[in-house]
């Protein structure tokens, strides 16, 4: 009958501490970009409704109040609902008429902890 050696070799000894750290550090980061994703997936259909909208000849004659209508709308169809139309303005520089469009969104990320994501675009009103 033989009898095996069962001891590791000092070179790899602690190698299962390394390996349990490492895969706790790949689920966080795992974790936090599933939980911030959908942040910029609705961040996409934001901008796809305001784009739309510049898109169209007739929004140079429209209010602020009228483009803020037709994004919460075209939001409400995509189901998009923590969005707020006070976050569309529309500002002048040089003599240019621009929409902005700057929000931020909290994602709860552990307990107490959140992520915050901003966005701030801008568009020609003209």
């Amino acid at each position: 009958m033989r009898h095996f050696n069962t001891q590791l070799p000092a070179r790899q000894r602690g190698a299962l501490y390394a390996a349990v750290i490492l895969l706790l550090l790949v689920g966080a980061v795992i974790t936090a970009t599933l939980k911030i994703v959908p942040a910029y997936n609705d961040n996409n259909i934001v901008k796809a409704a305001v784009k739309s909208i510049a898109a169209r000849p007739e929004h140079k004659t429209m209010s602020i109040s009228d483009i803020r209508k037709e994004v919460l709308r075209s939001l409400r169809v995509n189901n998009i609902e923590n969005f707020d139309a006070d976050d569309v303005k529309s500002t002048r520089e040089a003599g240019k008429d621009y929409i902005d469009v700057v929000y931020e969104t909290s994602v709860p990320m552990v307990a107490n902890i959140s992520a915050v994501v901003s966005f701030n675009y801008r568009y020609n009103k003209f």
